[in-house]
């Protein structure tokens, strides 16, 4: 019988540490849980005190990203699992020589593939080298377009940036509304969104509302304001975000 490999998990949200634990749980031969943390931190001093096989890290995280967090180890002798939402961090996870990553909502059959490669000493470095191979190729092919993956109940939706108009939160769900599309409504928050489209162009501009600058066509002074999009939609602005839309400008 293998022995199980120790682990921690860092991760920002505290939701997403109990969705991987409960799946982790069902592996407890092969894994053990050491300590998780919502510190990034913290997290160091965790790797660094307990030594785990495996580090289960998110990569989006407010104090410092997960990529950041490694760079800050620097004496890397763990295996590094990266947890994302975003399927397009695969490419920077396997370059950080990442075992695996897990793409939230993370499944059984995920966690039982990372599990194998470890258990049969896959050579991580040969196999990193050859998806990164493919993957270099795939980012030639599609070199020019925008686009982004967002996970859906059926798996992952691929939008072009440029048909997004407008993102508006309800309860822990985002519609996101496109040009020529029906909107679509992911289960995740408008944060999570705006994260995602943080380097494309797009502004919050309410706790509601997230927007395609490109997709402004009017702005309508008042106490806080609100804004006309090219969707005929009208978008309130809120008072605490007001200045940092003017100054885009």
């Amino acid at each position: 019988m293998n022995k199980a490999f120790t682990s921690i998990i860092i991760d920002d949200e505290i939701g997403s540490i109990d969705s991987l634990v409960w799946e982790l749980k069902k592996f407890s031969n092969d894994i053990e849980i050491l300590k998780t943390t919502q510190i990034p931190s913290e997290g160091i001093t965790f790797i660094k005190t307990l030594k785990p096989d495996i580090v289960f890290l998110d990569i989006s995280m407010p104090e410092m990203s997960g990529f950041e967090l490694l760079d800050k180890v620097r004496d890397i002798h763990f295996n590094v699992v990266f947890t994302t939402a975003y399927d397009h961090y695969a490419i920077d996870a396997f370059k950080e020589n990442a075992i695996d990553y897990l793409l939230k909502p993370v499944m059984p059959e995920d966690i039982g593939r990372v599990i194998s490669k470890l258990q049969n000493n896959v050579d991580a470095s040969q196999m990193q080298e050859n998806i990164l191979e493919i993957l270099s190729e795939l980012q030639k092919s599609t070199d020019g377009y925008r686009t982004i993956a967002v996970p859906t109940m059926e798996g992952l939706e691929f939008i072009e940036v440029d048909d997004i108009i407008r993102c508006e939160s309800t309860n822990n769900y985002t519609f996101i509304h496109q040009s020529h599309e029906k909107p679509l409504l992911i289960s995740k928050t408008l944060k999570d969104i705006e994260t995602l489209l943080s380097n494309y162009g797009f502004i919050r501009v309410h706790q509601s509302h997230l927007v395609n600058i490109k997709c402004i066509k009017k702005y309508i002074k008042g106490k806080a304001g609100s804004l006309i999009l090219k969707d005929g939609s009208i978008i309130p602005i809120s008072r605490s975000k007001k200045s940092d839309f003017l100054n885009k400008f």
